[in-house]
């Protein structure tokens, strides 16, 4: 694991020490801090989202959840841990699609950006993007080595996510 996704861990579970609500530990038994997954790209660039059972909050008290996030995050202890994306996801279901139930984009940029090949990607929350990008590009240009492709073939990587495999 990277240490950068280390960081922003350790950082979420100091949140979570500080935070009046309980962490959601397991699905049935109440709690709202649910998990976050963080993303990162070879440039280093850190996207951390962070997902949240409301069970009976109003949204006022969700919107002032939101707020102590993003200032730990932004301009408190978490800070140090430089998110390029904080986004934040609520939800009642234990899985659900960005159509269910939306990210929120906290602060920071919408995406972040990887190269492979020479190819930019645009990586959203909910985007899938092989994250073994060298291994990755290994793959790739075997397949190219393999079937004989030139500047003039097209290869489809059908069912990829984000044009990975």
């Amino acid at each position: 694991m990277p240490q950068a996704h280390l960081q922003v861990a350790q950082y979420y579970e100091e949140f979570l020490r500080q935070s009046s609500l309980d962490p959601c530990l397991q699905f049935h038994t109440g709690g709202h801090w649910r998990e976050v997954t963080i993303r990162t790209n070879g440039k280093g660039d850190k996207m951390a989202i962070v997902t949240f059972h409301p069970q009976r909050l109003n949204p006022e008290e969700i919107s002032r959840q939101k707020e102590l996030v993003r200032d730990f995050f932004i301009h408190g202890p978490g800070a140090v841990c430089g998110l390029a994306s904080l986004y934040f996801q609520e939800s009642t279901m234990t899985r659900c699609s960005h159509e269910q139930s939306p990210y929120q984009l906290l602060s920071g940029e919408p995406h972040i950006f990887e190269e492979l090949l020479g190819l930019k990607f645009r990586i959203s929350p909910d985007a899938f993007f092989q994250v073994n990008t060298a291994g990755a590009e290994v793959l790739y240009q075997t397949i190219g080595e393999m079937s004989r492709a030139n500047q003039d073939t097209v290869l489809l990587d059908i069912c990829c996510g984000t044009g990975m495999y």
